[in-house]
Formats: C-alpha cells, sequence, structure tokens
C-alpha cells in the first residue's frame, strides 16, 4: 500500500504539472485574444457584453476540460494500479480484502464492457468539449478581426448556429452518459451486494471460530488446573511413599535386630539343654551306684 500511495502522488504529480502547463498556455491564448479584441473593440466603440461572455465560456470549457482529464487520468491510473498484484506475500488478510473489494467491480469480466463504454463516454465529451472550445476561440478571433458591421452580423450568425448546435449536443451526451451509469450502476451495485455478503459470511466465520478458539482456550486452562492438581496429589503421595519407604526399612532394621538376639537366645538355649542332659545322665549313672 505504500507503493501505491508513492506511485499515485508521482502519477498525480505529472498529471498536475502537466495539466496546469496546458491551462496556462490555453489561458494565455484567450488572454491575447481578449486583448486584441479589446484593443479593437474599443476602436470601433462597439459593446463588449457578447465578447465577455464568450470569453467565460472559453475559460470554464478549459477548467472543465482539465477537470475530465484528470479524472480520466485518475480513473486510468486506478485500472493500472489494480492490475499490478505488487501486494507482498505477508500482506494481512484485511490489506489483501480491501484489494480485492477494489479490484472485483473494476476488474471483474462481469463489468468490463460497462467500464469501456463509460471510458469511451468520457473520451466523447472530452472531444466535444474540446470542438466547442475551438469554436469559440474562431468566434473570438473573428471578433477581434471584425472592424464592420457586416463582420458583427456575421459573428452573430455563427453564435446562433453554435447556441442551436450545443443544447442537441449536450443533451446527446447527457443521455448517453446517463444511459452509461444506468447500465453500469446495477450490476456495480449488484457486486456489492455480493462482496458485502460474503464479507458478512467471512464476518460470521471469524465470530465463531472466535468463540471457539475461547473455548478451547477455557478448556485448556481447565486442563491445566487439573493437571496442577494431579501434581500436588503426586507430590503429596510421593512424600507419604517416601515416609512409609523409611517406616519400612527401620522396622526392617528392628526385625534384623530382633532376629539376631532370638538367634543368640536359641543358641544359649541350645547350650543351657546340653548342659542339663550331662547333668541329668551323670546323676542317673550316680544313683545306680
Amino acid at each position: 500500500m505504500v507503493r501505491i500511495k508513492e506511485k499515485e502522488t508521482a502519477g498525480e504529480g505529472r498529471e498536475k504539472e502537466g495539466g496546469e502547463g496546458e491551462g496556462e498556455v490555453r489561458l494565455k491564448g484567450s488572454k491575447r485574444v481578449e486583448a486584441d479584441t479589446g484593443k479593437r473593440g474599443a476602436e470601433c466603440g462597439e459593446p463588449s457584453q457578447l465578447r465577455e461572455e464568450v470569453e467565460e465560456g472559453q475559460v470554464s470549457m478549459v477548467e472543465k476540460a482539465q477537470k475530465d482529464r484528470k479524472r480520466k487520468w485518475w480513473r486510468n491510473y486506478m485500472i493500472m494500479m489494480l492490475q499490478d498484484d505488487d501486494l507482498p506475500v505477508n500482506s494481512t488478510w484485511d490489506v489483501r480484502f480491501e484489494r480485492m473489494l477494489l479490484s472485483k467491480p473494476v476488474m471483474s469480466s462481469k463489468h468490463s464492457d460497462n467500464l469501456q463504454k463509460m471510458m469511451e463516454l468520457h473520451e466523447m465529451l472530452d472531444e466535444k468539449c474540446t470542438g466547442l472550445f475551438e469554436d469559440y476561440a474562431e468566434v473570438a478571433r473573428k471578433m477581434g478581426e471584425m472592424e464592420r458591421e457586416d463582420g458583427m452580423k456575421e459573428v452573430g450568425k455563427d453564435l446562433d448556429t453554435i447556441g442551436k448546435g450545443l443544447p442537441a449536443d449536450l443533451k446527446g451526451s447527457t443521455e448517453l452518459f446517463t444511459q452509461g451509469l444506468l447500465d453500469y450502476i446495477p450490476g456495480h451495485l449488484k457486486e456489492m451486494s455480493r462482496l458485502r455478503k460474503k464479507e458478512e459470511e467471512r464476518d460470521t466465520q471469524v465470530a465463531n471460530l472466535i468463540g471457539d478458539m475461547e473455548g478451547m482456550r477455557k478448556e485448556v486452562e481447565e486442563l491445566k488446573k487439573g493437571k496442577e492438581e494431579l501434581q500436588k496429589q503426586v507430590s503429596t503421595l510421593r512424600a507419604a511413599l517416601t515416609m512409609k519407604s523409611r517406616e519400612l526399612e527401620d522396622e526392617a532394621t528392628v526385625r534384623g535386630r530382633v532376629e539376631k538376639k532370638v538367634e543368640g537366645l536359641c543358641s544359649e538355649v541350645s547350650v543351657q539343654g546340653l548342659d542339663l542332659d550331662t547333668e541329668i545322665s551323670e546323676r542317673k549313672k550316680l544313683g545306680q551306684e
């Protein structure tokens, strides 16, 4: 988008320079015609109201032609920029959607014919405006060259002819332009409604995805909490098992000691039993004697 804006600024600057240069040339020409006409009108002592009207018409036609050229340049520039796919690969989805929203109505095959008609109508109106400007310039030249009443009559006839043909030309151009707009606007509105519906569907999908992500996030948080509780229980059980194992080890140590004592006592008892047996046998022998 930054590159597009830079191209727009540079192109607009060049168009402005060209339009201003052409406008200055035409305005200088009209000023020269005005000076010559004023000088000769003053010499002949003729009224200047008609000349002023013609000069105002010249200036307005020049301004209108400049505006039409700027609009046509801007339209062609937008079409050229929409044809150039200069978006970076990592562009965000909103930038891509904006480019699609701009390029669909302009570059769509459904409306290319209507757009071509509109461009042809603009060019035709531009040519007619240029022709009218040339006719007015010719009339101003004749007014500057007139020196007698016959010349004034000739100029009046030329003005009447142009004035009669102008409404018909403007009416035909207006009808063609209006018809072109009427042919282009319904399809454009239909395309815009289709794009708006797609945008609403996408917004709905995005909202659903956001809701699903929120639900998944809550589930993950709950799982994390459950995991923490399980880890606490495991750590508690591990501590209890450690204590139990120590108790068992102590019991085993005590049992070993008791077993050793029992073995010692058993050995002593066996020795004492042998001594008793020996003593009993000796006493029996003594009793027999």
